[in-house]
């Protein structure tokens, strides 16, 4: 690799597509999946080893890419191989340069006033769906998510967390498990309701109320709203977990009837089969450590 281009440093946009460039490109890529850069071709499957492998090394990757190239790849979860990055990169498929880095905040004060930036796009008046109830989990390992010793400059803790919840995290005795269950959240949010399936992670926040009870909001150019879903999540030293609950439309009140009670009776199933999946991933986490 040529010793002129330092891992960390912008390449400029005129040299996206240079020898430059490309160096930048495969080092990052080289680095996430833990192979040496000779290893990266054209044909390269990207996720065919390391973190790639994961939708959470796919948000490192693009948070990667943003730090160091200054790009963002809109469809870059559904590129294969290396070749495809190539040419993304190369074509101007992106969504502009990366906004300039923000300064952390200096006292405890100054982190709580902190505001979420807005995301391209406005908010629906009401979450799409069909009627019924929706749901969605996720589960990851912290081991997975990169060390750093400054989450506040890390791309990928930039890129797919609020200021706010960087500063709730770091002031934990183990950041990386409490940015894990939110991570989860946000994934497990997105499943829930798909049409939020391409916002962007930092859009989506984890928020704790009053009581210390985590609920999730979204932000958007027409302002920030609470989403109207259930949130429950947890973690350990070595996973964690979160389960979003929503009824995308819900039907006007109604006296006593069959049809009440057949509905009640839906949300009890859902809750139960809420309790069952947790069940059984406490079973799984409980063998795998045996």
């Amino acid at each position: 690799m040529n010793a002129s281009i330092h891992p960390s440093t912008s390449v400029p946009q005129a040299e996206l597509a240079s020898d430059a460039g490309r160096q930048v490109l495969t080092a990052i890529v080289s680095e996430l999946c833990e192979i040496v850069p000779a290893q990266i071709g054209g044909n390269f499957v990207l996720a065919s080893a390391g973190r790639l492998r994961s939708s959470l090394g796919r948000a490192t990757l693009d948070a990667k890419i943003r730090r160091r190239l200054g790009v963002k790849i809109e469809n870059l979860h559904s590129l294969r191989t290396f070749g495809e990055l190539e040419a993304a990169l190369a074509a101007g498929s992106s969504g502009g340069a990366a906004a300039a880095p923000q300064a952390p905040p200096t006292s405890p004060t100054d982190r709580r006033q902190l505001v979420s930036p807005p995301n391209v796009g406005l908010l629906p008046e009401r979450l799409p769906g069909k009627p019924g109830l929706g749901c969605g989990i996720d589960l990851e390992s912290v081991s997975a998510l990169p060390e750093t010793n400054d989450y506040w400059e890390e791309p990928f803790y930039k890129v797919n967390f609020t200021p706010a919840e960087i500063a709730y995290c770091v002031s934990q005795s183990n950041p990386r498990m409490h940015f894990a269950a939110r991570w989860c959240a946000k994934e497990a949010f997105k499943k829930c309701l798909p049409a939020y399936a391409l916002w962007e992670m930092k859009s989506i926040e984890v928020v704790r109320g009053e009581a210390g009870r985590p609920y999730l909001q979204v932000i958007a150019e027409d302002g920030t709203r609470t989403a109207p879903v259930a949130l429950s999540l947890t973690h350990s030293e070595d996973w964690g977990l979160a389960i979003v609950v929503s009824e995308a439309e819900r039907t006007p009140l109604a006296p006593p009837g069959p049809t009440v009670f057949a509905k009640e009776s839906r949300v009890g199933m859902a809750i139960g089969l809420v309790a069952l999946v947790c069940s059984l991933l406490a079973l799984i986490l409980a063998l795998s450590h045996r």
